[in-house]
């Protein structure tokens, strides 16, 4: 009979403890609420990157890269960083990825408006440091002829290659880029873009939006050493 009652009050002694467990789960939940979640995309390279920001009290606890079509190897350190430095810094002054741009502007630009959805202020987007801004523009008159130069890109085991032919009249009639080494999607991106552009600048101070800021770099080093050898400098 002991038995039987010993066993009884063990029964409604787990039964109990489960009970005051339940209590405490739901204690700590209505204490630690939920964040709320915001989502947002933005057009990136390839397609359009979504964002899902969480904030909680007025803080961004997590951002999350959701969705999104960008080359792995171009866009991969972008995605993997800036989410992190925006919860650190609180807001989307951060610096882009260098090399992917458009990823890190995407980003940036879709943290930016789940921020807004939430009240929050989501503050400038840093600008994307002008990638050849170190390349120089005066070269004087350029002598006919036609120049080859290379520079390395992002790839570093091929060169970018730049030929300029320069007619009697000291005008760049023709620009031929060879950025096959790069990562298709973006050197061929920029060497079509550039090339276009440089034709119109006749020279190296092209106002031109490209992807790939390493390749671009590349094209106009390249670039400035055809106009240098060019001028006879």
């Amino acid at each position: 009979m002991e038995e039987k009652k010993q066993g009884v009050f063990d029964t409604y002694k787990c039964l109990g403890l489960f009970a005051v467990m339940i209590a405490i789960a739901v204690a700590i939940a209505l204490v630690k609420p939920n964040p709320d979640v915001y989502t947002a995309s933005a057009s990136g390279f390839n397609g359009a990157v979504t964002v899902q920001v969480s904030v909680l009290n007025g803080e961004i606890v997590s951002v999350v890269v959701t969705e999104q079509k960008e080359t792995p190897e171009i866009a991969g350190a972008a995605i993997e960083q800036i989410p992190a430095a925006i919860v650190a810094r609180q807001n989307v002054d951060v610096d882009m990825v260098s090399g992917a741009t458009y990823a890190s502007r995407a980003i940036l630009t879709a943290a930016a408006d789940c921020m807004t959805q939430a009240g929050l202020s989501p503050a400038a987007i840093a600008q994307p440091e002008t990638a050849g801004s170190e390349v120089p523009t005066d070269f004087g008159p350029l002598k006919a002829g036609t120049y080859t130069a290379a520079a390395k890109g992002y790839n570093q085991d091929a060169d970018v290659t730049v030929t300029v032919t320069v007619d009697d009249a000291g005008t760049i009639t023709d620009v031929q880029i060879d950025a096959s080494g790069e990562t298709p999607a973006i050197g061929g991106a920029d060497a079509e873009v550039l090339q276009a552009a440089i034709l119109e600048a006749q020279g190296t101070g092209v106002d031109a939006t490209t992807s790939g800021s390493v390749t671009r770099n590349a094209i106009l080093e390249a670039l400035a050493q055809c106009l240098t050898e060019a001028s006879g400098n």
